[in-house]
């Protein structure tokens, strides 16, 4: 896959990402997925997830943001198979509160699928806006 195409299967995925379109979502997935998310002290479970367990965690999405979350990529670099995002996001949750927070993710792509992920964002602001 060229440099391009991975700027674009990123863009798709983000497009996906907190919808309640989970199945679309997982066609972007590798079936080895690994996931790692920064603050593993503040928030919930693992900071490695892997395979279905990645899918499970993005189908809990919706039911966080009934009305959806949108992940927005603000800026995107890519070399080989990397591809660097910057992003913001909006949503309602569901106990009412605005929810806007900023992220890098440092995504690896082979063979037109995300086979790693690293998710970085302000992790202290989501525990007291979700939890």
């Amino acid at each position: 896959m060229t440099v391009e195409g991975n700027k674009r299967i990123a863009r798709a995925f983000f497009a996906k990402l907190g919808t309640d379109d989970i199945s679309t979502l997982a066609t972007f997935l590798s079936d080895d997925i690994a996931w790692w998310t920064n603050g593993a002290r503040l928030i919930p479970g693992s900071p490695i997830k892997r395979g279905s367990e990645v899918i499970e965690a993005f189908a809990q999405i919706p039911k966080l943001f009934p009305r959806g979350l949108v992940v927005t990529p603000t800026g995107l670099t890519a070399e080989k198979d990397r591809v660097a995002v910057e992003a913001v996001s909006y949503g309602v949750t569901a106990n009412g509160r605005i929810y806007e927070n900023t992220y890098h993710f440092a995504l690896t792509i082979r063979e037109g699928r995300i086979v790693s992920g690293r998710e970085y964002m302000d992790t202290l602001y989501l525990k007291e806006t979700l939890f």
